[in-house]
């Protein structure tokens, strides 16, 4: 960055933040040199300037090492500001997301965390490529150039004491997740649970297990519920053979039959004995929404029988 500009001083741990903000652990992204490569922090930062959702925020301030950075996800009302610092050995990035007023956007909150880390590590390898291009090329000896320096993100261990150098999380081999154990580096025998900050940076698994059995459940609920056609006619018939006959224009609309079908039921039969056939069989058709509220089956009978105060038709009927 530009000399002009001064030099922040480096605090390699969480903020202090007022009591209505929450904040990320601090995530790292460190060198096989030791340190961050001449070059790789300006274009880091000027390449996450052009990313989506991201905009410079001056008002906190330009350092030559720190740069604040505005994000807002599409799908919430919260900003995140995002601070990027060069700490000479490695890139701090904090993510602290003010004025907090719903237990959601905590939910959010990870999710936002993870888009933004997607953000960072495809910003990072654009430009580990740039500067391997930059870097290409040959000596005054003829010698060949290259780019010799890999980066790789580190989370901070937020449960260990304050140090002058940072004691990182060591993660499951491969699909770590906001239940996954994790121990620190520097005690490897302790495994423990991610803390609430370090969890932001992984994917919570309970809701999409969750949904799976409920899918799962609905499901086997559906597969249970044969549907009926016109053939059934008769096993229906016999069914109903105690409800009160002169109910069966509300049990149609009930069954998803529209009153204008029922009307003309009425008109053609009269008799509410032959009205209560011919509804049922409108109904094993599909007739009008039927299939909308799921279709002819003994389940969907039962229900629109209790509908109409038929309780004792309706647990015979759901025993089919």
């Amino acid at each position: 960055m530009p000399l002009v500009l001064k030099s922040m001083q480096v605090k390699r741990s969480l903020m202090t933040l007022s009591s209505d903000a929450i904040q990320a652990a601090p995530l790292h992204i460190a060198f096989n040199s030791g340190y961050v490569p001449p070059g790789f922090f300006t274009r880091f930062v000027v390449v996450l300037a052009n990313a989506k959702g991201m905009e410079l925020c001056f008002e906190k301030g330009v350092y030559r090492n720190r740069i604040t950075f505005r994000y807002q996800d599409p799908n919430s009302t919260t900003i995140e500001h995002v601070i990027v610092t060069d700490c000479t050995d490695v890139i701090q990035i904090n993510v602290v997301q003010h004025h907090r007023h719903l237990d959601q956007e905590v939910v959010f909150f990870t999710k936002i965390c993870q888009a933004i880390r997607v953000l960072l590590e495809d910003a990072a390898k654009e430009v580990e490529e740039i500067l391997k291009k930059c870097a290409s090329g040959w000596t005054d000896e003829n010698k060949p150039t290259r780019y010799i320096f890999t980066h790789k993100f580190k989370y901070v261990c937020t449960s260990c004491p304050l140090t002058e150098s940072p004691d990182y999380l060591t993660l499951p081999p491969a699909n770590s997740t906001q239940d996954s154990q994790v121990f620190c580096d520097k005690n490897t025998n302790d495994y423990r649970a991610l803390t609430k900050q370090e969890k932001v940076w992984f994917k919570d698994t309970s809701q999409s297990e969750r949904r799976t059995k409920e899918e799962a459940l609905t499901s086997s609920d559906e597969s249970h519920a044969k549907l009926l056609d016109i053939s059934d006619l008769d096993d229906v018939i016999e069914g109903l053979e105690s409800v009160d006959y002169t109910k069966w224009k509300t049990l149609g609309v009930h069954l998803g039959l529209y009153h204008t079908t029922l009307d003309a039921i009425k008109a053609d039969h009269g008799n509410v004995k032959d009205c209560l056939m011919e509804c049922m069989a409108a109904w094993l058709k599909g007739k009008d929404k039927v299939r909308e509220k799921g279709g002819p089956s003994w389940s969907s009978l039962a229900t629109a029988l209790e509908k109409i105060g038929a309780n004792d038709i309706a647990i015979n009927i759901k025993a089919k």
